[in-house]
């Protein structure tokens, strides 16, 4: 469908009636800032297949992994998330959150119990965890290149971007089309700098 997020890579059991798909993807750039070395952390939100919010920001603590900014990315994102339960509040619909990744380290830091090694990420991953854990989020990965918040993380060649505008639901009045319609096909291709 035109000006919806293509979920077909994702296996969701059909809704309940009254329950409605609330997606959260998030991403992170690791030490992109060359020089403050802080990551960039993107969250973007769909409910029922539509973009509702995104969000780009800076982050405030320097990472000393990838992981450790995957997992800053990833708390960011569920805590913007909670969007969801004003959304249920107001509809009456049940959310059902589902919450992607396109990073290996993160959910195999928050699909375990407690902090490990990683004590200073400790209160993170133990709300992380806990939402998953009693199953009030769903965690899943995503593949990179379908991932939308590749969007706010990182320099793109304009073509991915277009590819990625189209994927979120970007709409050019002027023209009257989708934005990036053209590129869609590009969509897998992988990111040249």
């Amino acid at each position: 469908m035109a000006g919806t997020l293509d979920c077909s890579t994702h296996h969701y059991s059909d809704p309940e009636p009254g329950e409605t798909i609330f997606e959260v993807f998030t991403d992170s750039d690791w030490a992109s800032n060359k020089t403050t070395r802080r990551s960039v952390s993107c969250a973007t939100m769909f409910v029922g297949g539509c973009l509702l919010f995104s969000s780009s920001r800076t982050q405030k603590l320097v990472s000393l992994s990838s992981a450790e900014a995957e997992v800053y990315s990833c708390s960011s994102g569920v805590s913007d998330a909670m969007l969801s339960r004003l959304i249920s509040w107001m509809t009456g619909f049940k959310m059902m959150v589902y919450f992607h990744t396109d990073t290996s380290g993160a959910p195999g830091i928050l699909q375990r119990q407690g902090g490990g090694r990683v004590r200073h990420l400790s209160c993170r991953i133990l709300w992380l965890q806990d939402l998953i854990g009693s199953r009030q989020i769903k965690l899943a990965t995503v593949a990179g290149a379908v991932n939308p918040a590749n969007i706010g993380t990182k320099r793109l060649p304009c073509n991915r971007l277009k590819s990625l505008m189209c994927m979120i639901g970007t709409f050019d009045v002027s023209r009257g089309t989708l934005e990036g319609a053209e590129e869609r096909g590009n969509l897998f291709a992988r990111n040249k700098m």
